[in-house]
């Protein structure tokens, strides 16, 4: 018995001095070994890191005029991590509802909604696969099971995030859709959200005289994208908002954090890399008994970029865009066949005929990139697609204005000549079909004899059915391509389509028909399957204006260094392809366009103008509505400068579009002089 008790006395004894010796040995390579690394680590633990957003750089018109510029604003951020599920849960639910109260964005990608009572999958205008896509990644983001549904995933996640019955569906929607920012932007490690970069000075004030109800809330000053000049431009300049998931895993490794401010689309994207500033940083540490040390690198500007916009053509066009439309809806009920009473939207483009370089470029209706997150539903669903660029990714039938280009291949193939004479006899027989001149359909009478220059003038489809006939689609195919036409023109932001070049491949690949002779006639007068955008039409029209160069269109004049002025990169013109078009050739063809202006369908607008114009009108016929009008132009006749393309949706005709290349003409030439308020530097040097 006596020796059983010493045995557990000497066990008991063993135990303690092996622990005596491991805690010992451990307190001497925390204290000694160790220390300095877990000195480091004390400290690291007193000390805070804030990023300093560097302002984005100024985009200025050609001539430095500021179109985005930037001014101080409030962001507010998601700080504590250390919070309970309760007290982080409310902290959403109270900053959701202030800021819905005073109409401020905050950041939003959570693809569930609720909505008549349930909870379904929605982002935005997403639908379909790309719907599908959004709600696969955010579920595999957040660890959920790609099989559940909406209201499956909302279970799951209110079980995730502790969330109770004391909150109303949307309110429990809301919490779990910043819960997932914070867990798909990191915020555990990163220790900051931003969540809004825009802030009012009403809810930065209820978060400052509320401190308590807003604990865990941030409020930074920070730079914001102003618009100077509102929506203008708003397809071309695009927008900035906090980064996605998506777009932070492909540029983390090039200086961005899961909080930072980026391009979406347009210029803002396209420039990125040339405007977007290097972020600063402000760090704070403390040791115990020591005052708190304060390190701070200054954020730097970006670059300002210099494009080839004008803002005072620019907002000529814009305008008379939009009041051409709305005056052809309201005057449409004085129009015989109440043509243009359906008209939509529209686009313009002005083209710099020597360089390539775009000095206006409108899509209408548009947008106000300021207000584009808060306004995103609502322009989303807008049936007049406000957030279409008509101008790149609007495709339309160019109809009559297609008539120059098969003059062109004609006369270079020498099917015809300047003295070729074709009578028009109304009506056109052609394999047992029969194709009306459009003066014989609409008054029974016919052009008569028509040369090349007067068959462009009256725009008469006889003329143009004989020449196609002998001319055959290979060759106005071959002179197409050399126009580029039916092909991106390469222009440097996204979102241009190549459109359609009507060929027999097309025709068999999509409708699996055979290419008939009918065909090349209606291809040849610009109508079939041709789909152009108008930046192709002004590309196109550009190209004829200066005898055969194709340009590159371009919007970027050149990249300036913030702090000094010097120019870092400047764009220079890029040949794409050179079209040979004769001495002949070009005189027929800017004859016959001058004669539209001066005693044609637009000489109504353009017979007396001082400035000598050239133009060509099209009206392409649309199912179920009226026809589109088309317009495209140059000037001066002689030496062109500028050249411009107009498509106005189911306006009824080419010509009624003809007073919006008027007041674009009016402005470039100076016609209407005026006293701008804006800053202009004519030397192009940066405006500080």
């Amino acid at each position: 018995m006596i020796n059983r008790l010493k045995d557990k006395y000497f066990l008991l004894s063993a135990i303690t001095i092996i622990m005596f010796v491991f805690i010992f040995t451990q307190l001497i390579k925390l204290q000694i070994v160790d220390s300095k690394e877990y000195l480091a680590k004390s400290e690291s633990y007193l000390s805070t890191e804030e990023i300093i957003q560097a302002p984005r750089g100024k985009i200025l018109d050609r001539y430095g005029r500021p179109i985005v510029t930037n001014r101080l604003g409030f962001s507010v951020s998601f700080c504590d991590t250390s919070m309970s599920d309760d007290k982080l849960n409310d902290l959403i639910v109270n900053t959701v509802t202030l800021f819905e109260k005073n109409n401020d964005e905050y950041i939003d990608t959570f693809p569930i909604e609720y909505i008549n009572g349930e909870y379904v999958f929605s982002y935005g205008n997403m639908s379909g696969d790309e719907l599908e896509t959004k709600v696969r990644n955010s579920k595999f983001a957040i660890g959920i099971s790609d099989n559940y549904d909406a209201a499956q995933c909302i279970d799951a996640l209110k079980e995730k995030f502790n969330l109770d019955n004391r909150y109303t569906p949307e309110q429990i929607r809301d919490i779990i859709a910043v819960r997932y920012e914070m867990v798909t932007r990191d915020f555990k490690h990163n220790g900051i959200l931003n969540f809004s970069s825009d802030v009012s000075i009403n809810s930065v004030s209820a978060i400052e005289e509320n401190s308590e109800m807003f604990l865990g809330l941030r409020v930074n000053s920070a730079p914001v994208r102003e618009y100077v000049h509102g929506s203008m431009a708003a397809h071309i300049l695009g927008r900035v908002g906090i980064i996605y998931q998506e777009e932070y895993a492909l540029l983390k490794d090039s200086g961005y954090g899961m909080n930072a401010v980026i391009g979406k689309d347009g210029l803002e994207k396209t420039l990125e890399k040339d405007i977007k500033g290097t972020d600063g940083k402000r760090s704070v540490s403390q040791s115990v008994g020591e005052e708190p040390k304060i390190e701070e690198t200054a954020a730097i500007s970006g670059n300002n970029a210099m494009l080839t916009i004008d803002i005072d053509l620019q907002k000529t066009a814009e305008k008379a865009l939009m009041e051409t439309i709305e005056s052809i809806k309201a005057n449409s009920w004085s129009v015989a066949d109440n043509a243009g009473s359906d008209v939509g939207g529209g686009a313009v483009v002005v083209m710099d005929v020597k360089t390539g370089e775009i000095l206006a470029m409108a899509s209408y209706p548009t947008f106000d990139p300021a207000s584009f997150n808060r306004d995103y539903e609502a322009l989303s669903s807008d049936n007049s697609k406000p957030l279409f660029n008509r101008a790149l990714s609007g495709t339309y039938p160019p109809g009559s204005v297609f008539k120059v280009l098969t003059t062109i291949a004609a006369l270079e193939e020498n099917i015809i000549n300047p003295y070729t004479v074709i009578e028009d006899k109304g009506q056109y027989e052609y394999y047992d079909q029969v194709f009306n001149c459009w003066i014989y359909s609409e008054t029974g009478t016919t052009h008569g004899p028509m040369d090349a220059v007067n068959a462009l003038k009256n725009s008469c489809n006889y003329f143009y059915y004989e020449v196609a006939k002998k001319l055959g689609a290979d060759k106005i195919v071959e002179y197409a391509n050399k126009m580029n036409l039916g092909k991106p023109t390469g222009i440097e932001i996204e979102g241009e389509v190549a459109g359609v070049l009507a060929t027999a491949e097309y025709k068999e690949t999509n409708f699996n028909e055979v290419w008939y002779p009918g065909d090349t006639l209606q291809m040849a007068i610009g109508q079939s399957y041709n789909l152009f955008t108008p930046l192709q039409l002004v590309n196109y029209t550009s190209t004829i204006a200066n005898k055969g160069t194709i340009y590159q269109p371009y919007l970027t004049k050149c990249i300036r260094d913030s702090g000094t002025g010097e120019i870092i990169s400047q764009a220079v013109p890029i040949i794409k392809n050179n079209m040979f078009i004769s001495d002949t050739t070009y005189d027929v063809v800017t004859k016959g366009m001058r004669l539209v202006s001066y005693d044609g369908t637009a000489s109504s607008i353009f017979g007396d103008f001082p400035i000598e114009t050239c133009s060509k009108t099209g009206s392409s016929q649309v199912n179920g509505g009226s026809a589109n009008g088309v317009f495209v132009s140059y000037a001066p006749y002689v030496n062109p400068q500028i050249a411009i393309s107009i498509v106005v949706e189911n306006a009824g005709s080419g010509s009624v579009t003809a007073p919006i290349a008027k007041a674009i003409y009016s402005e470039y030439f100076n016609l209407n002089p005026h006293n701008s308020d804006d800053l202009c530097i004519t030397d192009n040097s940066l405006i500080s």
